[in-house]
């Protein structure tokens, strides 16, 4: 039986995968027509380099939340624990401090942000304003540490959540 919470994370995670997917197929699409533009013929896309980059920021950090959620990232076990207690006091330990650097990352990221604003920053080609991407960076960042929290009252390697996933 799904309760409410695993219901909605299911549903949080999908929307999280499929933009990541629109994004990678994005990237895909945009880095095609730029080397055949410049290559075959002899005009590259306008712009192209800029929005490859913002699409890679957004396809980045739109997955980091549910990497972080689903406990994709990479582990390393330096010792073996003897005890669950002790297992589980350090997977919380360690996701409790991915939920702080992800934290301060997303203040510093947003106070960042608020400068690109005021001075009115643009890419050099098209114009895209940098204040819009890193407040989207930023704000994801807060969603990762809110996911790391989450991850860190839960056992380690819920393997109910990472077969939904």
């Amino acid at each position: 039986m799904l309760t409410v919470s695993a219901v909605s994370a299911k549903w949080v995670a999908g929307i999280f995968r499929y933009t990541t997917a629109f994004l990678l197929f994005a990237l895909m699409g945009l880095t095609c027509v730029d080397v055949v533009g410049r290559y075959f013929l002899n005009k590259p896309l306008y712009g192209g380099l800029e929005i490859t980059e913002v699409v890679l920021a957004g396809m980045i950090f739109t997955a980091l939340p549910m990497v972080s959620y689903g406990e994709g990232h990479i582990v390393v076990e330096l010792v073996d624990l003897p005890s669950r207690i002790l297992r589980f006091v350090v997977h919380m330990a360690a996701n409790l401090t991915g939920a702080v650097a992800s934290a301060v990352l997303a203040h510093q990221l947003w106070f960042r942000a608020a400068r690109l604003g005021r001075a009115g920053e643009t890419t050099i080609q098209i114009q895209i304003p940098l204040d819009f991407v890193a407040y989207f960076m930023s704000a994801l960042l807060a969603l990762n540490a809110v996911a790391f929290v989450l991850r860190a009252f839960q056992p380690a390697g819920n393997a109910q959540f990472k077969a939904e996933l």
